[in-house]
């Protein structure tokens, strides 16, 4: 089953100032991935993504990954 990652943007902010009030979706699909964030797929790889994380700090957003090789 693929994963993708589901943000709300209920305020607004400096990363998604145009999606005010809406949701904003990445999909996490090794295909998908390839297509349209080419160095996540390739740090990814194949393996299964068991969970991951979204924090915000302020001027940027960082993404983990737990990754089942």
């Amino acid at each position: 089953m693929a994963q993708r990652l589901v943000a709300w943007n209920e305020l607004g902010s400096r990363f998604m100032p145009d999606k005010h009030g809406e949701a904003v979706t990445m999909s996490l699909d090794y295909a998908t991935l390839v297509h349209e964030q080419p160095k996540l797929a390739q740090a990814l790889g194949r393996g299964r993504i068991v969970s991951h994380n979204v924090l915000y700090y302020g001027y940027g957003v960082l993404f983990t990954f737990v990754v089942e090789d």
